[in-house]
């Protein structure tokens, strides 16, 4: 059976007809004032982010590796503004929130290595307008991320940690009948035992406490449990599985999705201005920094469409 691609799906959100009343169902939903009216607007800003996405993720798929970040980043802002006009028929009210929101420090010429790089939120901008509507996380200014920890937060790239760091950053987990299996070597890697590891998930990310055996521990995730919304779990799209990270500091960390708007962004900013170190790592493969990047650019173009289509069907369904 021939797969319909992830763009092909979402052109079913690129009618305004559709897409108005779509909108409206959400305004509705969030009671909204006026969401006939304001539905009427957003629809053709809401349908021309999801072609011009559309027309930056598809130039990236025949453009150069080393410019693929900047095709990558437009990309996704505007699969960002897209979903954020499901939550914010205001948006954008005010031009402080068109900014990236997203600063980085100045760059070493010399010793620079990437996965140490960090990036810094600001107050305003994007990234803390979608983290607030989409996630409800609220106060992200001033956090610091570094370039390894938000690697870690997609699953996709875990066997490069294993070959390359000889670090296990990941819990294969099993979900079925709406129950998530759980390897009791998680709960020994954040020193907890299996029954203080299902009171802190029930505290802290309302799963419904199930019960253990010796191998496997078992949890209830809450209703709106998807792989947009999973935390503290990741969904791995090559496998369709759910992961746990290995780390328990790394349990509350971002969603997976704003972790490829901060590296996007990042190499972005790299490609565009740090081009002698850009090239020299591009040409001479001279870091493990290559494999990371490359690996990651390689799933990002896949799955943050797919994120995108998830969101938007997920809010189409509970209208």
């Amino acid at each position: 059976m021939m797969k319909t691609s992830v763009w092909n799906q979402l052109k079913s959100y690129q009618s305004t007809e559709t897409v108005q009343k779509f909108l409206e169902k959400s305004y509705k939903k969030n009671q909204q004032t006026a969401p006939a009216e304001l539905s009427y607007q957003n629809s053709y800003p809401f349908v021309y982010h999801l072609k011009h996405a559309e027309n930056f993720y598809l130039s990236s798929a025949c453009a150069a590796l080393p410019v693929q970040p900047m095709l990558l980043f437009y990309g996704m802002s505007q699969l960002m503004k897209a979903c954020i006009l499901t939550a914010d028929p205001e948006y954008p009210a005010t031009s402080s929130v068109l900014a990236h929101g997203v600063s980085t420090r100045k760059r070493k010429k010399q010793h620079y290595r990437f996965l140490q790089d960090e990036v810094k939120i600001q107050r305003n901008g994007l990234f803390a307008h979608t983290a607030s509507h989409l996630f409800k996380l609220e106060h992200v200014e001033n956090d610091k991320y570094t370039m390894h920890e938000l690697l870690k937060r997609i699953p996709e790239i875990s066997d490069l940690f294993t070959r390359h760091k000889q670090k296990n950053v990941h819990f294969r987990t099993k979900y079925e009948n709406k129950q998530l299996h759980i390897p009791v070597e998680a709960a020994a890697s954040y020193h907890m035992t299996p029954e203080r590891l299902l009171e802190y998930f029930d505290y802290h990310f309302q799963l419904s406490r199930g019960n253990h055996s010796e191998n496997i521990i078992t949890c209830y995730p809450p209703d709106h449990f998807s792989a947009f919304y999973s935390l503290p779990f990741l969904y791995n799209g090559q496998t369709g599985e759910y992961t746990l990270p290995a780390s328990m500091n790394d349990l509350a960390g971002l969603p997976e999705f704003m972790a490829h708007y901060l590296l996007l962004y990042n190499l972005s900013m790299i490609s565009r201005y740090e081009t002698e170190w850009w090239y020299e790592l591009m040409l001479s493969h001279s870091q493990d920094d290559y494999v990371f990047i490359v690996r990651f650019l390689e799933v990002t173009k896949e799955k943050i469409p797919q994120f995108a289509l998830m969101f938007l069907n997920e809010l189409w369904e509970k209208g």
